[in-house]
């Protein structure tokens, strides 16, 4: 299946824990006015959180969920792709599972950068008008 390369970066920045969140931000030193998360505002704003605890996050697994049989709730990357690696399917079925879930992490990440975008700035605007 074809996948566009910035989602396969961002699958591996994912799996080595190397994305830009608020909290990985915070702990490499960056100023930041909060560690929430953009969407939801209601923890903070690390990559578990972002893309296996959010209830925004939640419910588009749960979306996700319905067009499979047997879908546990995951905790982290590694044990989601390790859940499609170990189950026993023909390699084309495989394969677009693989798609689907690379596919909906890249569409969380579009996502939550958008809002991030949106919140700067309207911030910017709001610095600069009122």
């Amino acid at each position: 299946m074809f996948i566009l390369i910035k989602a396969n970066v961002l699958i591996w920045r994912l799996m080595v824990n190397r994305l830009s969140t608020r909290c990985n931000l915070v702990n490499r030193g960056r100023d930041m006015d909060s560690v929430l998360c953009p969407i939801c505002s209601d923890c903070s704003e690390s990559v578990v959180y972002l893309f296996f605890q959010c209830s925004i996050t939640l419910d588009v697994w749960r979306k996700v969920a319905s067009w499979y049989l047997a879908f546990p709730q995951f905790s982290s990357t590694a044990k989601m792709f390790l859940w499609v690696d170990n189950r026993l399917t023909a390699h084309l079925e495989h394969m677009i599972t693989e798609s689907v879930f690379m596919s909906v992490i890249w569409v969380l990440w579009t996502y939550q950068n958008a809002e991030c975008v949106d919140i700067l700035t309207f911030e910017l605007l709001e610095a600069t008008y009122f």
